[in-house]
């Protein structure tokens, strides 16, 4: 609702060399490609899909943190949880507000899973409430949920239009703030967590959502 680049070198730089002699064979020419075309700005109706999902998911967040942040026993976990669970609901608000509203669509169920194994992944999270599965629960985030939003966000970011979608935009930026200090602080506490199921965990989170896990 999305809808988690680097410092490429320019295709311009300056690479000087001493000219060559006369009688060597002149450089080959170099090719230059050509920009791609942006991306098509998304119908309403992929728009209202994408948003959709997006306020489903930040809803469980909500509600899974909140409840995690109630039976963590590492305190500055649980105060990360809790805050982490409020912007989440906040973001909710956000990406419902702007759920296009046009004749047709407001009758279609647009808060809904992706898929059926988002379900299944947020009641596994809410499995996860053993006092040793504190680790488990912060890379459930920064390793499986957070990545695809992020994703998911960047799509829906490419299909947006300057211009008519300014304002999604600027809620966008918000949502993404909020994550990136949220993340952060879980990543700051997690080196100090006792170690929980590891990889095991993660790929079986992929697989609800039939997806690979990434190797770290």
């Amino acid at each position: 609702m999305g809808h988690d680049a680097g410092n490429a070198a320019a295709p311009w730089t300056n690479d000087v060399r001493p000219a060559p002699p006369l009688s060597s064979t002149p450089p080959p020419v170099r090719t230059v490609t050509a920009p791609t075309r942006p991306t098509p700005p998304l119908t309403l109706a992929a728009l209202a899909t994408r948003l959709g999902e997006m306020v489903w998911l930040e809803q469980r967040l909500f509600e899974v943190l909140g409840f995690w942040s109630s039976i963590e026993p590492n305190a500055a976990l649980s105060v990360a949880f809790a805050e982490a669970s409020r912007h989440h609901g906040w973001h909710a608000s956000l990406w419902e507000e702007h759920l296009p509203d046009a004749h047709g669509l407001k009758d279609v169920g647009q808060i809904k899973a992706p898929n059926a194994g988002w379900v299944a992944l947020f009641e596994e999270l809410v499995r996860t409430a053993e006092p040793d599965r504190s680790a488990d629960r912060v890379a459930a985030i920064l390793r499986v949920v957070e990545p695809w939003l992020r994703i998911r966000d960047e799509q829906i970011s490419g299909g947006l239009a300057p211009l008519s979608d300014r304002a999604l935009m600027r809620a966008q930026r918000f949502v993404a703030m909020d994550h990136e200090q949220d993340n952060e602080r879980m990543r700051d506490i997690a080196p100090d967590l006792p170690p929980g199921r590891g990889q095991a965990f993660i790929d079986q989170l992929f697989s609800l959502i039939s997806e690979r896990a990434p190797r770290e």
